[in-house]
């Protein structure tokens, strides 16, 4: 009964934290509202806080089958919030986190990114990591990782490569994705006039 009950807590908080987000972080309500302006829905019902692997704060899906009655044949995004995770508990972590989830699903309605296409996914990933304030100097300093010089372009890589290591099809190539699509994908500040 503990259990359950530290369970609901974490999935309540999760809950509380995503609809904060939704409705006060200035980054995230962009990104939300730029999505809906090209078309794709993004329902909050689409956001959803889970128990997922502790080494994660977040994730991304897209359901084809779902998108293709709801969003004239578009993929239906899900973006997950990782309720337990121990970091998810300060908002400007949950912030970033949702606007991270965010650009993927800017850049799957916007250029129909294939994330079983090492090189797509490293791209979003990279705009992901450099877009979503995940690599700002307050969140490296927390996570010990403070550098003088290129603070945002080591932390970009390192957090996209990352995340690129998830998907199976990329596994022990994510640097050399993620050097391949960096000249392009690093500048690419859509839909915010400059990076924020």
């Amino acid at each position: 009964e503990k259990l359950a009950k530290a369970l609901l807590e974490q999935h309540n908080r999760c809950l509380a934290a995503k609809d904060k987000a939704l409705r006060y972080s200035p980054r995230v309500t962009f990104l939300k509202a730029a999505i809906e302006k090209m078309g794709c829905k993004l329902p909050d019902e689409s956001i959803e806080c889970r128990r997922c692997d502790e080494s994660m704060t977040g994730g991304f899906t897209l359901n084809a089958e779902a998108g293709a009655s709801q969003q004239g044949g578009k993929p239906q995004p899900t973006i997950i919030l990782c309720e337990e995770v121990q970091i998810m508990r300060q908002q400007r972590v949950v912030d970033s986190t949702l606007a991270h989830e965010l650009v993927h699903a800017f850049d799957a309605c916007r250029v129909k990114a294939d994330f079983t296409n090492c090189l797509h996914h490293a791209c979003t990933e990279i705009r992901a990591s450099n877009l979503s304030g995940e690599c700002a100097w307050k969140m490296e300093w927390d996570r010990g990782n403070v550098a003088i010089t290129r603070q945002q372009e080591k932390c970009v890589k390192r957090r996209a490569a990352l995340s690129l290591a998830a998907n199976p099809s990329c596994k022990g190539q994510e640097q050399q994705f993620i050097d391949a699509a960096w000249p392009f994908c690093s500048r690419d500040d859509e839909p915010f006039d400059a990076n924020p």
